[in-house]
This record gives C-alpha cells, structure tokens and sequence, in this order.
C-alpha cells in the first residue's frame, strides 16, 4: 500500500513514474515540496543516495538532511515559521488607537512621538500606519472646504430640512450663479510628464511660459436648466454697484434668452456683502427677481461650482498656451459657450441628493 506521499507523487501532473524517471531532468516548475516528495519517494523505492543526486541534480548533503528530516518527522512539508515578532503587543496597538481618537495626534508621526513621551513605547512611524491600517484607517490628504461653525452647521441644516421635499421639478425653476477665478494657464502650479530618459530635453518635457504671462481672470456666471447662461468678466473689484448692473444685463438677457418666466423663476447667490447690499436687494425688486434663501459656507450646496471645475479641467486639458489675462477670457467665452445642456441638468438633477448628505451629516461637511 502506497503512502500518503507515495500518493501524492503519483498524483503530480508534472511527475512520471520512479521507473521512467532515469536520466530525466527535474521539471523547472517544482517546488521545494515537490523535490522533497520525489526524493522521498526514491529513497523509499530503495535507490542509494547517489542514484538520487544523479536524477535529481540535488546535493548529496540535501538528499540526506532530507531523509533523515522525514525520518524525523515524518512531513515533507515546510516547517511553520514564526516569523518576526510584532513591535506592538495588542495592549499596545489599542494605545495607537486611543491617541488617533483622542484628537490630540492626527498623524502616524505625531502619534509615534505622543507613544514615546507618554507612554515609554518606542517604534517607527511606519510600524503606527501598519497598526492604523489593522483597524481599518486608511490616510486621506485633506480636502480644502470653507470652515464650518457650529452657527453655520446649524444654518444649513434648517436650509437642508426646508427645501428636503423639493423634487428636481421644482429645482428646474432655479437660477444658480456664482463668480470663480481662472489662472493663466501655467500661471503657477506644478505640471508632470512620464519619461524613460530624464535627461533628454523635448516638448513634452517643457512647460511653455509667455514674457509678461500670468495672472488670472475673475468671471460671474449663472446656469440654468436650460444651459449655461451669460457671463462677463470682472475687471477690478465688483462692488455693489456693478453687481446691480450685471443683475440688469447678464442675469435678464439669461431669463430672455431661454425665454423663462420671471415670475416663475427663484435666483440663487450667497451671501457675499455686494449681494445682500441695500442696492442689490432694491435691484432684485424692481427686476421682480425672487430671491432664494441661502446658508453661508454652502459652495457644496450650489451646483455651479461642479461647472466650475468642468470648465478648469478642460483649461488643464488644452494645450493652447494662454499668453494673457484677455486670450484667457477668450478661451473662457468660447468654452462657456460649449457648455452642453446635460452638464446642467445633471449638476441640478443632484440637488436632492446634495441636501439628503446636509441632513445626515446634520449640516457638516458633505463629498460635494
């Protein structure tokens, strides 16, 4: 009867019986395991020690630690390993834990510093990511939102709660606006390039830059269920002054274009100080433009800011060089104009879905 390895050798697609084995190189794809199991199985089939190193190629010395390990033990099989002790024991490792949720340590690096100061632990600030990445953290880079206070929190959830039946019907009737500034291309900022040969200069390695080139280009722009609306460039600080007079231009050439209803429609803006002026407010009035409420610190809120982003990524994508603050503008024009109508509808179509996130983050931070 064979044994349990006999059966094992036997049953290996790489392997032929002992007896067709003479002069036959080892298969290249075998393992330690798998050499061991063969030179068992010879060495059980009774051929001498020399017959196996001619066979198998393997040290004599090798042939016979592996006998006499079988022998021994009565496996093949590789020895359980230990393995390099852990730095931390469990008690420890919930230390690492209690100092990220004590606030106090928010990095690896300061969390490895609070271990050796307060507690006598010494260890790598890797080894405190590693025990981090145990209990399920992961380290994320920060994203960069407006501070939010405990007032503002609770301003946007009673927003959030008041317009929380609104159906993307009703949100259709909205005129979302916004004002956002655009660099000069290549104005600042660090761009990179996949090379094979650092050294060699050519035009994907280059970033272009213009004599005098630089600075950026402050635009106010609207959008609405039917697309994006006029636009105009800023030149200087907006006052409240000028705000009124982009509301009589801008704004009421959007409504007329796409032939809205005045009554119907409910305009969107924040609460920057030349918006909520004495003379913005009595513009609005004698515009018969309604106004709707709106919560500070809420750009997550206003959909306009995604077309915002939309609009710089395909500046980034372009490999136009910009070689002044008005060719920017013209660029901007021209894309603006070639904003789709589905852009618009799905950034406003995400509203409930904006206010759900308010609500259950009862008025924090949200992914938008």
């Amino acid at each position: 009867m064979k044994s349990h390895y006999q059966t094992f050798f036997f049953q290996c697609h790489t392997f032929r019986r002992v007896e067709d084995l003479n002069n036959t190189p080892m298969p290249k794809i075998l393992n330690r395991e798998h050499i061991r199991v063969r030179i068992v199985t010879l060495k059980q089939e009774g051929l001498s020690n020399s017959d196996i190193v001619s066979r198998t190629g393997v040290h004599r010395t090798t042939v016979e630690r592996i006998w006499q390990r079988y022998l021994m033990t009565n496996s093949v099989q590789d020895r359980p390993r230990s393995g390099r002790p852990e730095a931390l024991s469990p008690r420890e490792k919930r230390k690492v834990l209690f100092e990220l949720k004590r606030g106090n340590s928010k990095t690896a690096t300061s969390i490895t510093k609070k271990l050796k100061t307060d507690h006598g632990i010494v260890v790598s600030r890797r080894t405190v990511s590693n025990v981090l990445h145990s209990f399920g953290y992961v380290a994320q880079e920060k994203k960069k939102k407006p501070r939010l206070t405990d007032r503002h929190k609770r301003a946007r959830y009673q927003w959030a709660k008041k317009y929380s039946t609104w159906t993307v019907e009703e949100w259709k009737d909205v005129i979302w606006s916004d004002e956002s500034k655009f660099n000069v291309v290549n104005s600042d900022g660090k761009e990179y390039h996949w090379t094979n040969n650092p050294s060699k200069i050519t035009d994907q390695s280059v970033r272009p830059t213009v004599k005098f080139g630089g600075g950026s280009v402050m635009i106010w722009g609207c959008m609405t269920w039917q697309g994006v609306g006029f636009s105009c460039k800023i030149d200087g600080n907006m006052d409240a002054s000028l705000y009124s007079e982009i509301l009589k231009g801008e704004l009421m050439d959007t409504i007329e274009y796409y032939n809205l209803d005045p009554e119907k429609i409910i305009f969107q803006q924040d609460n920057d100080p030349k918006h909520t002026s004495q003379l913005s407010r009595q513009t609005t009035q004698d515009l018969g433009v309604k106004i709707m409420d709106w919560p500070s610190q809420s750009p997550d809120l206003n959909p306009i800011e995604h077309l915002w982003d939309h609009l710089a990524r395909t500046l980034r994508e372009k490999n136009t060089t910009i070689t002044s603050r008005d060719h920017l503008w013209e660029v901007l024009e021209n894309e603006l104009k070639h904003q789709n109508k589905d852009l618009c509808r799905k950034l406003i179509a995400s509203l409930p879905r904006r206010i759900k996130s308010v609500l259950d983050q009862k008025g924090g931070y949200t992914k938008y």
